[in-house]
C-alpha cells in the first residue's frame, strides 16, 4: 500500500508539473523570447510614421516624399501590387482611415501591452502599434523608427496567448510522465523485494 500511494504521488506531481510547463511553454514565445525585430529594408531614410492598417506601413521622408510597405496578406490574390517592400506612392487612401482592428497608437514609446517586444535596435524616434492579423487572430505588431532612419518590425508569433498548453497538453503530458515515472518506481521498488527475498540466509 505504501508503494502504490507512492505512485499515485507521483503521477500526482507530474500533472502538476505538467501545468507548470504548459503555462511556460505557452507564455514564452508571446513574451518575445523567441522573436526578434525584423528591418523593413529600404534605399532612403524616414523621419515619420504616417499611418498603419491592415493593407500596409506609410512612412515619410525627410524631402517629404511618402512610402508604401505592403503586407504580405494585401497581396494576395492581387496582380501587380508589390508587397515587403517599399513602393514610392503619391498619398495615403482614403479608405486607409477605416475603422477596424488595425487602429495605430503611436508614441515615443510603444504603447503598453500584455506583449512586451525585445530591447529596441536602435534610439528610436517614435514608436507605433497596430492589432493586425498574424495567422488565426489579430496581434499587436510594434514599428520603431531608429534615430538612423530605419523602420523595424516586431510581432509575436501567431498562435500564442492560449491556454490550451497550461489546460490541456502539458497536464497530459505531465500524467504520462508520472505514470512512466511511478512504473519504473514500483518495478524497482518489486524487483528490490524479490532480490532480497532470493538471498540465502
Amino acid at each position: 500500500m505504501k508503494h502504490l500511494g507512492i505512485f499515485f504521488l507521483i503521477i500526482f506531481l507530474g500533472i502538476i508539473f505538467g501545468c507548470l510547463a504548459g503555462g511556460i511553454i505557452d507564455f514564452l514565445p508571446s513574451s518575445g523570447v523567441f522573436t526578434s525585430w525584423e528591418l523593413l529594408d529600404s534605399p532612403v531614410k524616414f523621419t515619420q510614421i504616417m499611418h498603419i492598417n491592415s493593407d500596409g506601413i506609410w512612412a515619410q521622408t525627410k524631402d517629404n516624399k511618402l512610402y508604401f510597405w505592403g503586407f504580405g496578406n494585401f497581396c494576395s490574390g492581387k496582380l501587380n501590387v508589390k508587397c515587403l517592400q517599399w513602393v514610392e506612392t503619391a498619398n495615403i487612401p482614403s479608405d486607409a482611415y477605416r475603422d477596424d482592428y488595425s487602429r495605430m497608437g503611436k508614441g515615443k514609446n510603444c504603447p503598453e501591452s500584455s506583449v512586451y517586444p525585445k530591447k529596441y535596435p536602435g534610439e528610436t524616434i517614435e514608436c507605433a502599434r497596430a492589432f493586425l492579423r498574424r495567422g488565426p487572430g489579430y496581434y499587436s505588431t510594434y514599428f520603431a523608427l531608429i534615430k538612423d532612419g530605419t523602420l523595424w518590425e516586431w510581432a509575436p508569433p501567431p498562435g500564442t496567448d492560449t491556454a490550451g498548453m497550461t489546460l490541456l497538453v502539458g497536464p497530459f503530458i505531465g500524467l504520462l510522465l508520472g505514470i512512466i515515472v511511478g512504473i519504473v518506481y514500483l518495478v524497482f521498488q518489486s524487483y528490490r523485494f524479490y532480490s532480497r527475498r532470493a538471498k540465502p540466509t
